[in-house]
């Protein structure tokens, strides 16, 4: 007899997505196993600079954490993701390992996938957006794009969302806001400011620009909302008061009882039968395997890590499945006539945009919250200079994060042994899309850069996974139905970025947990 309704694999964006749509769901049964791992080291600190004027030994164990794990980011982690390296944050990454090969079977960035509670929204920039027609047109999207209407409005008012009804708007889908967007840097707000002013004169202006849409400061439906002290903690911390992760939500529906969490339970494998399915696992405290029942079950665990455990629960030797993935394009901006201010309080994603006549989209992000040795690892000169000029260059710093369509990209995959071990393979050299109009319109408005600096971030590295379990209107073998179910299943269902076939430029975390809560809520039970 199955003693769940729902068995959810992982508690990460999509999985605290179905289970809030479930917990909405009168007496229903769910169950949420997941590895938990959570942060062991913490910063305790209100801000990146109080930790760093107190220079004390509890202040560099803070930054650089107890063993001074951190201190790798100068070598060896070069591409690490710079909000993954601070010793805080080192539990967000003790998943699965995989590695991603070029065209030429050279190893190019290696890493972990997540086995945390909240899973990667530890780690997450915060910005919630709504996929339009626009974003879908032309690529392979096999949903229809207002089946997520009333999945979209749920979550945003759990979440709540922060911005203002600008030019960038349309850009970002829409959707309700709660609370108003959080204060600009001076030289992001000067940014803005000649954009607007260019808008004016020029309608309409060959760029959007405009505020984002984040989830900080939201004040949605969760139990208890905190201010965030935009104390530029983003890169050495996780969880912050005021930013929401799906940490919370999970968090909330367990002590409202409304579903049951068991941590420390590392899934090996299931089995479908008639009625139910039967979930194997260890339980790292007792190092016992254990079986759960539940009449169906929800696979969240990341595009990598889900695919993995279909094949292995398939007794398959070895999966070659699609992976999809935008890594994005770094281009720095100096904002002429900035104010020679350091802020030490801020947020990093600062402003959202993207060309008119293109489907790209970036958004501008301060980046002086980083470790200035990720910053100096970037900048054409030697270390010695480099220490000697961040604090004049941060002044008028900006960074884009330029984002195309996954389909312009090139193609890779994905390759899982029995063991479940994981190599990802690009097909084909990947190519950086053309920068001139983006430089061109910068320039206009006073932000000066030039392509040769911009840095082309390895496959792998944003952590956008997708894909591996693509869903179709009529699926073959390892693709999924509409509805998340795995090809040959009545019960097993698919509810994270791997049923994704492709990825349109703007970030996925709302949509993937918008179909997560609608595949939830429209679960026939």
């Amino acid at each position: 007899m199955a003693s769940y309704d729902v068995i959810i694999v992982g508690s990460g964006p999509s999985g605290a997505a179905a289970a809030l749509a479930l917990s909405r769901r009168q007496s229903k049964r769910v169950l949420v196993l997941d590895e938990g791992q959570v942060e062991e080291n913490h910063f305790n600190f209100p801000s990146l600079t109080s930790a760093l004027d107190a220079r004390t030994m509890t202040s560099v164990s803070a930054l650089l954490g107890p063993k001074f794990e951190a201190i790798d980011q100068l070598e060896g982690e070069a591409w690490l993701h710079p909000k993954l390296t601070a010793a805080a944050a080192r539990h967000v990454l003790r998943g699965r390992p995989f590695s991603v090969l070029n065209s030429r079977g050279v190893e190019i960035f290696k890493s972990n996938c997540s086995h945390a509670l909240g899973g990667m929204s530890n780690a997450w920039g915060g910005q919630l957006l709504r996929y339009t027609n626009r974003d879908v047109q032309n690529i392979d999207w096999p949903f229809e794009q207002n089946i997520f209407s009333s999945a979209y409005d749920a979550l945003e008012r759990h979440i709540g969302i922060s911005g203002v009804v600008d030019d960038a708007s349309d850009l970002s889908g829409g959707g309700e806001i709660a609370s108003k967007p959080l204060d600009m840097v001076p030289s992001a707000a000067l940014l803005l400011d000649r954009y607007s002013r260019r808008a004016a004169r020029f309608c309409p202006s060959p760029i959007y620009l405009g505020r984002a849409r984040l989830a900080v400061n939201g004040g949605g439906s969760l139990l208890s909302v905190d201010a965030h002290s935009l104390g530029e903690t983003e890169f050495l911390e996780t969880n912050q008061p005021g930013l929401y992760t799906a940490q919370k939500t999970i968090t909330q529906l367990v002590s409202e009882r409304k579903i049951s969490y068991r941590a420390g339970s590392s899934v090996i494998d299931w089995k479908e039968n008639e009625d139910s399915v039967a979930v194997r696992y260890l339980d790292s405290r007792s190092g016992e395997k254990c079986e759960i029942v539940g009449k169906n079950l929800f696979l969240a665990c990341g595009a990598m890590q889900s695919a993995a455990l279909v094949a292995v629960s398939l007794k398959k030797d070895s999966i070659t499945v699609p992976f999809v993935d935008h890594s994005p394009v770094l281009l720095p901006l100096w904002i002429l006539g900035a104010l020679p201010i350091v802020p030490d309080k801020s947020y990093p994603i600062q402003l959202i945009g993207g060309l008119r006549a293109q489907r790209d989209f970036f958004s501008i992000y301060y980046p002086g919250g980083m470790f200035w040795s990720s910053l100096m690892r970037d900048l054409p000169c030697s270390y010695r200079f480099g220490a000697r000029t961040i604090s004049n260059i941060l002044r008028r710093l900006l960074v884009a994060q330029i984002w195309c369509p996954s389909a312009a990209g090139c193609s890779s995959s994905l390759k899982i042994d029995k063991h479940g071990g994981m190599i990802i393979r690009e097909h084909e050299a990947r190519i950086a899309p053309p920068l001139a109009r983006h430089v061109y319109e910068f320039a206009k408005l006073g932000a000066i850069t030039v392509p040769a600096l911009s840095k082309m971030t390895p496959t792998g590295w944003g952590f956008h996974h997708a894909g591996t379990l693509p869903s179709r209107p009529h699926p073959g073998e390892l693709e999924t139905h509409l509805d998340g179910r795995l090809w040959n299943s009545r019960r097993v269902r698919v509810i994270d970025a791997s049923v994704f076939p492709v990825l349109p430029a703007k970030n996925h975390s709302l949509t993937m947990m918008a179909n997560a809560y609608r595949i939830a809520s429209e679960l026939q039970l």
